[in-house]
């Protein structure tokens, strides 16, 4: 549980007491490389916080291709907004890309204990803004962008994730075939070595 006490130290808001009752309910899930940690049409009522490894949220399209929407690394949230906010069924899978260890916080056990510790419901509104300022990531990143660009921002933001990842699911999160991902990929790589070069 070492790694509950270290996210739990960002919350210094919460009581002793709090920090005991949040430990009681949070469990630590592992799962495997190529693991689900939830589906389409589950009903999933946890926030998840990635503690190791990387996973990502995607979705299927009409034509019954794989799309990924969302790259989580250690430090990232995970989850189902339909679920925790409208108690509808996840739109999305929730998917280990590699060995992974979650720590999840049931939503409804949160609500229920709010009366006895109500700074609780600062804890989930912390990990709910997170979710959704991800998202607002996503969409400008997707919005305001080239493919090229897209690749670029990861590049520089998370270059751990170009060799953590495999290329499929790159290629699908900044929305190009596998293909151009790698010419993209190569194109880029000429331009870094002329500017070292010159």
């Amino acid at each position: 549980m070492q790694e509950l006490i270290e996210l739990l130290k960002s919350y210094d808001f919460l009581s002793p007491e709090a920090l005991k009752a949040i430990q009681d309910i949070a469990i630590i899930q592992h799962l495997k490389a190529e693991e689900h940690l939830f589906r389409e049409g589950d009903y999933f009522y946890y926030e998840g916080n990635i503690l190791k490894g990387v996973m990502r949220l995607y979705e299927i399209s009409p034509e019954g291709e794989e799309r990924t929407i969302y790259l989580a690394p250690e430090g990232s949230n995970i989850g189902s907004l339909e679920t925790m906010l409208r108690h509808e069924k996840s739109k999305r899978f929730a998917q280990a890309i590699e060995d992974c260890t979650v720590l999840l916080l049931d939503v409804r056990i949160m609500d229920e204990k709010e009366k006895q510790y109500p700074m609780f419901m600062k804890v989930k509104a912390v990990e709910m803004e997170k979710l959704l300022f991800n998202l607002s990531e996503r969409l400008s990143f997707f919005a305001l962008r080239s493919p090229e660009e897209r690749f670029m921002v990861l590049q520089e933001n998370h270059p751990e994730l170009l060799t953590r990842i495999p290329q499929k699911y790159l290629a699908s999160y900044i929305g190009v075939s596998i293909v151009s991902f790698s010419r993209i990929k190569a194109r880029i790589q000429k331009k870094e070595q002329v500017k070292r070069g010159s």
